[in-house]
């Protein structure tokens, strides 16, 4: 296991990330998860988009490790040279991967979409495998599953806890409540979800993770979560497929459809509007008021100023 030096020497490839978010971004909405054995050393994210990506990459039976900006790469753009640090560095199979998470409305913009296309043929030219995910392939059921699952990511397993719940599993899956609810029961739910989160038993992860989901052994008959079914799901995967290949998209009206998505807005409830006004609305409100009371006390100082 390797710590993460507090100095500012830059951490050599290999030992550590290129770029120490928590430090340079004190300010933004940042976090790290260190869970031995699959990261390095704490990986870190700098918004909820990346927070949602580590999560689900702790959770996919196929990964083997995780680095969050773990390597720092130069490309070519409009004849200046660039910089970018992949989000995260994840090993598939044997294979490195460099796997960049966007949103899938900016990432589809003219000058993100121009940046993106130049680091994915500069990394093209070095063999590099390169992915792109979305905020559309974060699907919020998997998400939230992999939201609770975290809190028991490093729960020490019991070995007669394990041997018990193989053995009630053995027949086929069960519901979680009745594994819970059995008189010879030893399994708490942090336990049951302890080995989800750490891929000793699996569920249907299309499904909220409650007491009444179902469990089984691995693909007995429930398979667990993998960054392949991450990568390939969602509308768009084979337009982002072209994209993480330094390919500019072929189907323009898929495009179009994708630039085009909003995010769903919650329906009109009684705590959702004040005075006919949304929140949204409230905030512009708030916000325009507040310029305007500056704006007239600085009126009334500079007419105080000018009196006197």
């Amino acid at each position: 296991m390797h710590r993460r030096n507090s100095g500012k020497k830059k951490s050599v490839a290999g030992s550590g990330p290129a770029r120490i978010i928590i430090e340079k971004f004190p300010d933004r909405i940042v976090g790290a998860i260190h869970c031995p054995g699959l990261t390095y050393y704490p990986a870190e994210w700098e918004s909820h988009l990346e927070m949602k990506l580590i999560m689900m990459l702790l959770m996919c039976h196929d990964v083997s490790s995780i680095k969050s900006q773990h390597e720092k790469f130069t490309y070519q753009l409009k004849d200046k040279t660039h910089h970018c640090f992949p989000d995260a560095t994840i090993t598939v199979s044997g294979e490195d991967i460099l796997v960049e998470v966007k949103s899938l409305k900016y990432l589809l913009k003219a000058k993100e979409l121009e940046k993106i296309l130049a680091i994915a043929s500069a990394l093209r030219e070095q063999r590099r495998t390169y992915t792109l995910i979305t905020d559309d392939q974060l699907h919020p059921v998997w998400t939230d599953n992999a939201f609770i699952l975290m809190r028991c990511i490093r729960w020490p397993l019991k070995p007669e806890v394990s041997q018990h719940l193989r053995t009630a599993l053995t027949e086929g899956p069960r519901k979680i409540g009745e594994l819970l609810a059995e008189p010879q029961a030893i399994a708490s739910l942090g336990d049951i979800h302890a080995h989800i989160a750490q891929r000793q038993l699996c569920i249907d992860w299309d499904q909220p993770l409650t007491r009444q989901s179902m469990v089984s052994l691995p693909d007995q008959p429930y398979r667990g979560m993998t960054y392949a079914a991450l990568r390939d799901s969602g509308r768009f995967a084979h337009l982002l497929a072209e994209v993480a290949l330094g390919r500019r998209p072929s189907d323009q009206r898929l495009v179009e459809v994708a630039s085009a998505l909003q995010r769903p807005k919650k329906g009109p409830s009684p705590f959702g509007f004040i005075g006919g006004f949304s929140p949204a609305e409230l905030g512009h409100l708030g916000r325009a008021v507040s310029k305007t009371a500056s704006r007239d006390a600085n009126q009334r100082a500079a007419d105080t100023d000018e009196s006197t």
